[in-house]
């Protein structure tokens, strides 16, 4: 297997029955990553949004079986996404790579707005994932 990015004739995509052999079938791949990458930074953006709503919500009730359960496949469906894509960015075919960054980037601009930052402190639009701020370990310390 190569390890550098090229751009070959004949490529099989995580599975043996996806091979593009033909510029029809690099369009449609590369159309198909495009989707599955916007779709990744979808779920990732309603995941970090029902968080922030449960966050609001903590206070007064209490998360019931279906919250959780469909919290749960959130967090399953981010998972799977985030791997078929590092798997297809693994095949080291540029245009596929090409099509896991501007389908990144387009969910992003896509996902961002929906995410309510102005209420959170520790919510960070920049990577749609909620970050605590974190305290030096040593005080007074300029790491």
């Amino acid at each position: 297997m190569q390890m550098h990015f090229s751009v070959p004739n004949y490529t099989f995509v995580i599975f043996r029955e996806w091979k593009m052999t033909s510029v029809r079938d690099i369009c449609g791949s590369f159309l198909a990553v495009l989707a599955m990458a916007v779709l990744y930074e979808c779920v990732k953006g309603i995941h970090v949004r029902s968080r922030q709503k449960n966050w609001e919500l903590s206070n007064t009730t209490k998360l019931d079986f279906i919250t959780q359960f469909v919290k749960t496949c959130l967090f399953l469906a981010e998972f799977s996404f985030a791997y078929f894509v590092m798997l297809i960015a693994m095949t080291y075919n540029t245009w596929l790579f090409v099509a896991v960054v501007i389908g990144r980037g387009m969910g992003y601009y896509v996902v961002t707005p929906l995410i309510d930052t102005s209420h959170h402190s520790d919510i960070q639009p920049d990577s749609l994932s909620i970050r605590r701020k974190r305290s030096p370990l040593i005080q007074g310390a300029d790491i």
